[in-house]
């Protein structure tokens, strides 16, 4: 009986940190986005490419389309509670 309940101890921990990280996840896309639009002007085309988390530092790619401009593609990364760095 004390291991099983040891056991969904753990389960729902894991469970609640994984829906956590998402959306930590979630809200840098948010952010990112918000970021891209007001650098390149609210009609900008950003669409994400690729995720990468490794360390704590989440690195997302972004193919951006200014308006009236060319496709590129750009990086925003942050860790958890620090400012986004836009390159």
């Amino acid at each position: 009986m004390r291991f099983s309940v040891i056991a969904a101890a753990i389960s729902i921990s894991l469970v609640s940190s994984h829906f956590a990280l998402g959306a930590t996840k979630d809200d840098l896309l948010n952010d990112c986005q918000d970021a891209f639009k007001e650098k390149y002007g609210e009609g900008s085309l950003v669409k994400l490419k690729r995720t990468k988390t490794y360390k704590g530092l989440t690195t997302m790619t972004f193919r951006v389309v200014p308006e009236g401009g060319t496709r590129t593609n750009m990086t925003c990364s942050s860790k958890a509670g620090q400012d986004l760095i836009i390159e």
